[in-house]
């Protein structure tokens, strides 16, 4: 990402970064603008060991990823408001 965000400080042309090179960019003094449109979305996994069971504490981390993204109503498993 800082070989990317170095050639656009140069006028080398553009790049797209995740919000979290915000510092980067300050410090290459660029400017971030938002891609809103069309709307971007990731996949994400959950991996396990097949056949063996979850310790309690990642079995309750596995249930809260799972209820928060909406997974058992949404087979997408798109992204949903969390509820305060």
């Amino acid at each position: 990402m800082t070989t990317a965000l170095a050639m656009v400080a140069s006028g080398l042309g553009i790049t797209v970064c995740m919000p979290y090179a915000a510092p980067l960019v300050r410090l290459h003094g660029l400017r971030m603008l938002p891609l809103d449109a069309p709307v971007l979305t990731r996949r994400f996994f959950v991996y396990t060991r097949e056949q063996r069971s979850l310790s309690p504490a990642a079995a309750a981390f596995s249930t809260f990823l799972f209820d928060w993204i909406g997974a058992a109503d949404n087979p997408a498993g798109a992204l949903r408001t969390r509820a305060r």
